[in-house]
């Protein structure tokens, strides 16, 4: 898995494995595994919204490209608001 993927998706639950999340996404997991997954979904809205996103992904490789460029503009993002936490102290 690409460390982007891992970015993200590992910011989002704890409680989940990066590398099972994309396993469950590309439907590789037992009828178990998947169930636990869907468990936690339930429970965590977060979670939940970023699997339905992920899921409207038609390949992997485009939700590869996607998450890097998520992690690039939230990069951005936290390096702007600690230059401005500078700026104010």
């Amino acid at each position: 898995m690409s460390d982007s993927l891992k970015d993200i998706l590992g910011s989002s639950n704890k409680d989940i494995d990066n590398q099972k999340l994309m396993d469950y996404l590309s439907h590789r997991l037992s009828k178990q595994d998947s169930h636990d997954i869907e468990k936690m979904m339930a429970d965590d809205d977060l979670l939940n919204d970023a699997v339905e996103g992920l899921e409207q992904f038609k390949s992997k490789k485009d939700m590869a490209e996607y998450v890097e460029q998520l992690n690039n503009h939230l990069q951005k993002k936290i390096i702007k608001k600690n230059q401005r936490k500078k700026k104010e102290n």
